[in-house]
């Protein structure tokens, strides 16, 4: 622009004096600044253009306005008629020719089997599909509990509550029909124990149970369940129908997806659903008797016909009241309050009020006995007592009686060094500057070095002699140093220009390809440090952590680093060559400078230390904004289906608030800094100007108007220094927390050992006095396991809810170390095993079924290693053929994100055939059908016991039929291993000797356990297979190395351990002690071993 100017001003005849040549350098430093930021303006309007319409497209969509009509007669509940259902993103239609009435207080049971659309049916009246035909009319509150249980990050009481308010004897009864007192107790923190995102750190049992609770507690009118029972063991389950469902919700209309038909036939109505119709409907002792559909359902499940039995015989139990009796094993726990005509609760006693009453049941319903105040309090302060078990008294204020959100009601013992039951961890926040020569070189070393830093010196060093010559040639030329053509002075001042403006974009292009190199660099490293990072990384970090390191930060590192550096250099040498010239001209200048240089480096360090704590609190305070986001989306047809908008957007809103709380005091830190760079910038000119109108003579009218020229940048400069400076800390502000990540703890990969490439070839496996914990801070979870699977031996694997029974193929998978113990596959320690190794040798149908985005050819054969027939037979394996037929595409349909495309139990038949084409010589089950209806489930058990039989297979299952078959049976409680025989063997044990098996059994019902027994002793006992003599798996006979049995290992310190630790220790003793194995692995029955009971008698013990 100067020589453009200069150029057009002399051709035009005017003569350059210093008056014009300075006066008009000014006013084009004046513009220059403005111009110089006018692009990333542009881009920035840009940006903002593009996200408003994003955000205009989306607000611009059709509001779920979601509005049901209450039923014209008030003794129903619900009432469909005519009414047709699909989802909004589709054309096709989901749910056809829909038409019902259900009465107010009716069990409905919904069956039919896996994608018939039982799940869609419920999503309709919650109103999550849209209703194209008919009508759906329905009365009252919902409860909801999803398929796949929704856990959001909170406490066990968070969780449940979900915002409403607490009141004592609702939540004691919740938590005693839901079965969870046990998991309460044994919890460090009891209901105050956290969680934390999707359930992370509970069982699936846990998980299911939690969201019944929150269901219960609600107090709704009309419940929706769907499948709810899937996911625990047959007691509990049975507990949790005969208590729960039709118990303490026996006034409620319930409408229950079932694929446990044994229950089906006390249910008031029998749904059963086809293709997206509902079929068949009545009451179901009518359906039985016409020969129905339902009929020939129920005729094909072994478990019906004991609790038809029961139908007639049961009552409907009544609500628990404050004592709650469990069942552990034989081993016989109680947790109680006071006795039942305790003083506290005498319905004689006068002047008790009912809110009294209801937080002192509530109390005992959770033993713990709240002792609360007369009028005017038992103390000064009014303070009230909270009696314990064991009879000690804690002092709490008065107000604090009736717990509200965040205060526990449960005093739980101490069962480790964690009893805080904090999961989360804070994120961590670094202190001081973040310009440390660490963060510093992290990011020179993502630039490619300090060899790149020497470039970008060097070219800056030539860019600022450019503009230093051009300004000086000015002066020059002003003053006519040289009797030289105005083409001679206009051609070399251009040449100064074109050298400036040369250097200037070379440096910028090779800090942009630099810089996007560095983004690129510090982002893999970040990435490959998180996929590799250990289970427990993720199960203490919410996922809003992770993705504000993967999008605000990087994108920091991106866009803001290179430019704010490129920007911080430039004024800092432009700063220094005009103090210099300044200097030179007029020295009485440094008079003024040097002081305000102290005041303004105070300035900056003040200014420069808030500004980096307060982006640092910024950064921190957007990963629960994240994390609650993601939460939300998850979760919303829970979170729509108990109209708790408000209660979510209360959240959200306070999370927003918290972070936006730091952007304002961002923005008012920078208005500060303004006004004071400001008039320290102008006490700099003022005094530079007085000290060159007193030097006027000496310096002439050129040197004169130089100096005052550069002067006049010098505040313009300092105030961009200083906010550059602070930006580009700020800016690494986002090094230092990717930094952070790339130093995540990685799980070990340290490969000492290289089996062939064609391990295993066996599939034999040995754990010996296996234990593994998940966190330091709580109890094992496995605790000295020992045992041997022989190859290609199908092994089931049962226990209670949250016995370890995942955790065996955690420790298998190496997604935790061991604490103590080894495990070997065909004599390998796979502790010595690259994790790559390991991992592709075994196949995982999980318990969660996991669909990627992308194809079903990708979600099933992801390397491509398959043909198209190969993977046409895996799916006609896992009866999905004509499924898949009738999808648009074919193997190559779009799945929806976490395989939303399909029901949970399709997503589990994909799940399985992806393991059938992968056909690792190990499988692992965890709960692969329990979202199935039985006959397909039949059909999946067939397929895995064919196309899996020379492969060692371990099924983790609560539905008993499904791992009755089994070569042997491991029974696990609460971290130990119990029993490990064949299923004949086990049920053979003789009452009054412990069994967990046989009794898991029983507990199943007489027929049921009847059709149980016959299948186990059908079954022909597996021969004993040899190994080869250098096997490290042949160390004996299992379940134990000797010959003789030994008692499981049991810590020598029992402080601090549960009842029920106590209990399964004991128990454990007498198993082993009871049960013995045929040392010489004839497979013939063992030699009775006689035991002394209490009176004295003998019995025998079987193995």
């Amino acid at each position: 622009m100067a020589v453009v100017s200069f150029a057009v001003y002399s051709a035009l005849g005017g003569v350059l004096t210093p008056e014009v040549a300075f006066s008009s350098l000014a006013l084009f430093n004046v513009i220059k600044l403005p111009l110089f930021f006018f692009p990333a303006v542009l881009q920035v309007v840009i940006e903002a253009n593009v996200s408003y319409r994003r955000v205009q497209k989306f607000l611009a969509l059709e509001e779920s306005t979601y509005h049901v009509e209450p039923v014209a007669d008030p003794r129903t509940a619900i009432q469909v008629q005519d009414a047709t259902f699909q989802w909004a993103a589709e054309e096709t239609q989901q749910l056809t020719n829909i038409n019902f009435s259900i009465r107010k207080g009716d069990l409905v049971c919904v069956v039919g089997e896996t994608g018939s659309g039982k799940s869609s049916l419920l999503m309709g009246l919650l109103g999550e599909m849209v209703v194209t035909t008919g009508t759906v009319n329905r009365t009252g509150s919902v409860g909801f509990v999803s398929q796949q249980p929704w856990i959001f990050k909170g406490t066990i009481r968070d969780n449940i509550l979900f915002g409403r308010p607490f009141d004592s004897q609702r939540y004691a009864e919740t938590i005693s029909v839901c079965q969870l007192m046990r998991d309460l107790e044994n919890f460090a923190a009891g209901d105050q124990q956290e969680v934390g995102e999707q359930g992370v750190g509970l069982s699936g049992g846990q998980k299911q149970r939690l969201s019944l609770a929150r269901a219960v507690y609600a107090d709704a009118d009309i419940y929706l369940f769907d499948d709810s029972l899937s996911a625990v063991d047959a007691r509990v389950g049975r507990a949790l129908f005969n208590e729960c469902i039709v118990g303490f919700l026996a006034n409620k209309t319930r409408l229950l997806v079932c694929n446990q038909l044994h229950f089906t036939p006390q249910a008031d109505q029998i749904f059963v659903m086809r293709g997206g119709q509902i079929v068949e409907q009545g009451p179901p002792q009518e359906l039985l008797g016409r020969g129905s559909v339902y009929s020939a359902i129920m005729q094909d499940y072994v478990g019906w016909m004991e609790e038809q039995d029961d139908v007639d015989e049961e009552e409907i139990p009544e609500p628990p009241g404050p004592q709650i009796v469990g069942d552990l094993s034989s081993v016989q726990y109680r947790v109680t309050g006071e006795d039942a005509d305790d003083d506290d609760t005498d319905s004689d006693e006068d002047g008790d009020d009912k809110e009294r009453e209801k937080a002192t049941q509530g109390g005992e319903a959770l033993g713990i006995k709240l002792l609360l105040p007369e009028e005017g309090g038992d103390g000064e302060d009014g303070s009230s007592k909270v009696q314990v078990d064991n009879g000690q008294e804690d002092s709490l204020p008065a107000e604090d009686v009736t717990p509200s959100m965040g205060e526990a009601i449960t005093t739980p013992a101490d069962r480790g060094p964690n009893r805080s039951g904090r999961m989360i961890l804070e994120e961590a926040r670094a202190e001081g500057t973040t310009l440390t020569a660490a963060n510093i070189m992290s990011y020179v070393g993502a630039l490619g070095g300090l060899a790149v830093l020497l470039q970008c010196s060097f070219v800056y060093a030539l860019l600022e002699c450019c503009r230093l010559g051009n300004v000086f040639w000015l002066a020059w030329w002003s003053e006519g140093r040289w009797d030289l053509a105005i083409s001679s002075w206009l051609g070399v001042y251009a040449l100064w220009s074109v050298g400036q403006s040369a250097c200037s974009l070379i440096n910028l292009m090779f800090l942009a390809h630099r810089g996007v190199q560095a983004a690129r660099n510090l982002h893999d490293t970040m990435l490959l440090r998180i996929i590799k990072a250990p289970i427990l990384f993720f199960d203490s970090t919410p996922i809003g952590r992770i993705v504000n390191r993967f999008s605000k930060d990087q994108r920091l590192v991106d866009t803001g680093i290179l430019p704010t550096v490129s920007l911080c250099l430039s004024a800092l040498a432009n700063l220094v060559s005009t103090v210099i010239v300044v200097g030179i001209n007029t020295p009485y200048t440094f008079i003024v400078f040097v002081p305000i240089s102290f005041i303004f480096l105070q300035t900056q360090a003040q200014y420069r230390r808030a500004a980096r704590e307060i982006k640092r609190m910024e950064s921190t305070t957007r990963s629960p904004v994240y994390s609650q986001f993601g939460e939300t989306l998850t979760g919303m047809a829970t979170i729509r289906a108990y109209e708790a908008q408000t209660h979510m957007e209360t959240i959200n809103s306070g999370h927003l608030l918290n972070n936006q709380r730091f952007q304002w005091a961002g923005f008012a830190l920078n208005r500060w800094l303004s006004m004071k760079l400001e008039f320290l910038g102008g006490i700099i000119i003022l005094s530079a100007g007085c000290f060159a109108v007193l030097q006027s003579n000496q310096l002439g009218a050129p040197l004169l108007g130089l100096t005052l020229s550069q002067t006049f940048q010098v505040t313009g400069l300092l105030s961009l220094l200083n906010r550059l400076f602070a930006d580009l800390e700020n800016a690494f502000t986002s090094v230092e927390r990717i930094k952070e990540y790339q130093e995540v703890a990685q799980e070990s990969d340290v490969a000492t050992t290289t089996p062939p490439p064609t391990w295993p070839t066996q599939g034999c496996i040995t754990f010996e006095n296996v234990e593994m914990r998940y966190r330091p801070d709580i109890p094992p979870s496995l605790k000295g396991v020992t045992f041997q699977i022989r190859p290609a031996e199908k092994v089931g694997v049962v226990g209670r809810t949250g016995a370890g029974k995942s955790t065996l193929l955690v420790a298998l998978y190496r997604l935790s170390e061991l604490t103590s113990g080894t495990i070997y596959i065909d004599g390998v320690d796979i502790s010595q095993v690259d994790l790559a190794t390991l991992r592709q040798a075994i196949s995982i149908i999980p318990q969660t079924p996991i669909l990627f985005t992308g194809t079903i050819r990708y979600n099933l054969d992801p390397f491509q290693q398959r043909t198209d027939a190969e993977i046409w037979r895996a799916l006609g394996q896992a009866n999905l053929t004509d499924v898949v037929e009738v999808l648009p595409g074919k193997l190559d349909f779009k799945v929806a994100e976490g395989g939303e495309s399909f029901s949970v139990g399709q997503r589990q038949l994909l799940c399985l055939a992806r393991a059938l084409l992968r056909r690792s010589k190990i499988l692992m089950i965890d709960e692969a059908t329990a979202n199935i209806d039985p006959s397909t489930d039949n059909l999946i058990q067939e397929t895995i016991r064919t196309q899996f039989q020379d492969c060692t297979t371990i099924t983790i299952a609560h539905r008993l039929n499904t791992i009755i078959d089994s070569d042997r049976v491991l029974v696990l409680s609460y971290g130990w291993m119990m029993q490990f025989d064949t299923p004949a063997k086990l049920l053979a044990i003789p009452h009054p000797q412990p069994s967990i098996f046989r009794d898991l059994v029983e507990e199943t019902g007489e027929a049921s356990a009847n059709y149980l027994r016959s299948v186990a002793m059908s079954r022909v006992p597996l021969r004993r297979l040899a190994l080869p003599k250098d096997e490290k798996a042949q160390v004996g006979t299992f379940p134990f190395p000797d010959p003789e049995p030994k008692i499981l290992p049991r810590p020598a310190d029992t402080q601090g351990r549960s009842v029920h630790d106590e209990a399964i220790a004991i128990e454990a003793e007498e198993v082993v002690e009871a049960i013995r194995e045929d040392p010489d692995g004839s497979g013939q029955d063992p030699l009775p071993t006689t035991k002394k009971s209490d009176d004295g008698s003998t019995t025998r013990a079987e193995h």
